[in-house]
């Protein structure tokens, strides 16, 4: 509002020097633009933590072991048979996750669905995935273990070991440890095998 002399009061408070150098409308328009970047901030941290709950609730375990295999993190998997083994999840495949150990001198292969729980040190980020495209039980066996000492834990509960002969499509035969007669399982009946090397 002007003075009566006609001159704005911002101008002659400047003139008399008892103006501050920020005006009002100055101190108004700066307190309105923090309050937008407040209101920013907080909707940017809410989206965020929503995101991050709606990927969690539509992860899946085979989507956390993916995520492992990626991150060479050391985990402890639980089986439904009651054996923990630790190592890092190297390969996800199918119907298998491969576990390695630091020495390299024991893999583990378990079928997903014989891993009752993960135990990790840094918690994997999880995913949404229903299939991976990783190599089969079979094929990893036949890669690792023929010629190998492997024991194999089966859905049964049954445990086998002995020199892995050959993989075939859907079956293993193994030679037994200290007998001469083999033993054929067939692959979806496998629960837990460990490869010595």
């Amino acid at each position: 509002m002007g003075a009566p002399d006609g001159t704005n009061r911002a101008d002659s408070e400047l003139a008399s020097g008892t103006a501050s150098p920020r005006s009002s409308f100055d101190r108004a328009l700066s307190d309105l633009t923090d309050d937008a970047r407040r209101t920013a901030a907080r909707s940017a941290r809410v989206e965020r933590h929503d995101r991050e709950v709606a990927a969690g609730l539509s992860a899946t375990f085979l989507g956390t072991l993916v995520e492992l295999s990626e991150s060479g993190n050391p985990v402890l998997l639980v089986t439904v048979g009651g054996h923990h083994h630790r190592g890092v999840v190297t390969s996800v495949g199918t119907d298998v996750v491969l576990l390695t150990t630091g020495t390299d001198r024991q893999r583990t292969l378990l079928a997903p669905f014989a891993i009752e729980a993960i135990r990790e040190t840094a918690p994997a980020h999880s995913r949404t995935l229903h299939e991976a495209p990783g190599p089969t039980m079979g094929e990893l066996l036949d890669q690792h273990g023929v010629d190998h000492r492997v024991t194999v834990q089966t859905v049964g509960g049954n445990r086998f070991m002995g020199r892995l002969l050959r993989v075939g499509v859907d079956q293993l035969a193994l030679q037994l440890d200290g007998e001469r007669d083999s033993l054929t399982i067939p692959l979806r009946a496998i629960a837990e095998a460990v490869i010595e090397r």
